[in-house]
């Protein structure tokens, strides 16, 4: 039966040291079949890194999670241990919460322990319980009530455009210096006519 596997990698504790010089960077390759996510690099972990990393995986049909401890290395990155999470349990309970040797070299021997937390869904389980609970929270009035409080707190907006209302007044300046220069216009206009009027008046007084 397939699912979806959730695993955090907490911590590992005791591992072999393999960093000549100071401390190891050591960091997980997590793999489910060939699926394989990595987690961050756990800067002068040394023998007891933590990472408190979570994963998820889908469609898994595998019967482990193998998780590869790496040293984080300019040349080479150097396998510190290998350390296998059994499916079964996690399967059967839904959770689990495991502490799993980590096995070195070829020898197979025990360097420390990697800790581990497991949350398994059923490929089929979750799809007719997801839809059942948001049919409860919709009808449900208090769901309509609080969004119907945000437009109660929204009237106080508007107070700004009142704020802004005297921004307006700039423009009518702008008016009145647009108007200056018809004004002007209009007056050299209007003493242009004068003089004219004047000169016309004289002529014909003259005339008669």
């Amino acid at each position: 039966m397939g699912g979806t596997l959730w695993i955090t990698i907490q911590h590992a504790k005791d591992l072999k040291n393999v960093e000549l010089f100071g401390r190891q960077d050591p960091y997980c390759v997590v793999k489910v079949g060939d699926k394989a996510f990595r987690t961050h690099v756990a800067r002068n972990g040394g023998r007891c890194p933590v990472w408190n990393e979570s994963f998820e995986f889908h469609c898994v049909h595998h019967h482990s999670v193998e998780i590869l401890i790496k040293d984080s290395d300019i040349l080479r990155d150097e396998l510190i241990g290998i350390a296998t999470i059994p499916l079964e349990a996690v399967r059967h309970k839904g959770h689990d919460h495991v502490s799993v040797p980590v096995v070195c070299g070829k020898h197979g021997s025990h360097h420390g322990h990697l800790s581990a937390v497991l949350v398994w869904a059923h490929s089929g389980s979750p799809v007719p319980s997801a839809p059942a609970t948001p049919t409860h929270i919709v009808p449900a009035s208090p769901a309509y009530a609080v969004p119907s409080a945000p437009p109660m707190m929204l009237p106080p907006p508007p107070p700004p455009m009142i704020i802004a209302a005297p921004m307006p007044p700039p423009p009518p300046a702008v008016i009145i210096v647009e108007e200056m220069p018809y004004h002007h216009h209009h007056h050299g206009h209007h003493h242009y006519g004068h003089h004219h009027h004047g000169h016309h008046h004289h002529h014909h007084h003259h005339g008669w």
